[in-house]
């Protein structure tokens, strides 16, 4: 099972450039705390603005410095399909454990809770490593409504969502009505300890 902190890593740049140095340095130090992993190109990692080939040396690089009881997830998701699924089955070759897939948000008034269900369970259905909903709508514009999450949450390779939302409500909605094996990753500090509560 899936639990613990998993911190959203940064990527360091020099010269424009990933410093791999740096990132040794970064994740060498949190090898030493108590975390389970990380979150490799999540928002805090500025996916949004690496290419394809530096999404997938950092994937490989966080994997070679972590220690052997961290667990890596990575951030693949995309508006496109069939470029998700490829990111996804790429850095799982290189060592990603888990995928944390965006919800697709350019054309946001078709994002209706079919269409989020049919991108999520067709990405599902052809990656290798287990997804992880990523719910950021400060970012995308766009919330993946309760009953979505879940309708996916009874799909075999979607494990969990990881909530951006700072609706204590929608929050409280995903837990109690989502399959109980579904892993709620809560990441707004305001509402850790709340998730805590509604949790046990």
């Amino acid at each position: 099972m899936l639990k613990g902190i998993f911190p959203p890593i940064t990527t360091p740049f020099v010269n424009n450039e990933i410093s791999f140095e740096n990132l040794e340095k970064n994740i060498s130090k949190l090898n030493t705390t108590g975390i389970s992993g990380y979150v490799v190109m999540g928002s805090n990692g500025e996916s949004a603005f690496l290419t394809m080939q530096e999404k997938l040396d950092l994937v490989e690089g966080v994997k070679k410095y972590s220690s052997n009881d961290k667990l890596v997830i990575a951030g693949t998701g995309s508006d496109s399909i069939k470029e998700t699924i490829t990111l996804t089955n790429e850095v799982a070759e290189r060592g990603a454990d888990f995928a944390l897939i965006l919800t697709p948000s350019f054309f946001k008034e078709k994002m209706s809770n079919n269409s989020q269900i049919e991108y999520f369970s067709t990405v599902a259905d052809n990656i290798s490593i287990p997804l992880i909903i990523y719910n950021v709508p400060k970012f995308t514009g766009v919330n993946i409504e309760e009953p979505a999450v879940t309708k996916l949450s009874g799909h075999k390779n979607i494990i969990g969502i990881k909530s951006s939302s700072e609706n204590i409500a929608h929050l409280s909605e995903v837990i109690y009505n989502s399959t109980n094996d579904f892993i709620t990753l809560e990441c707004i500090l305001s509402l850790f300890f709340a998730a805590a509560g509604i949790c046990s």
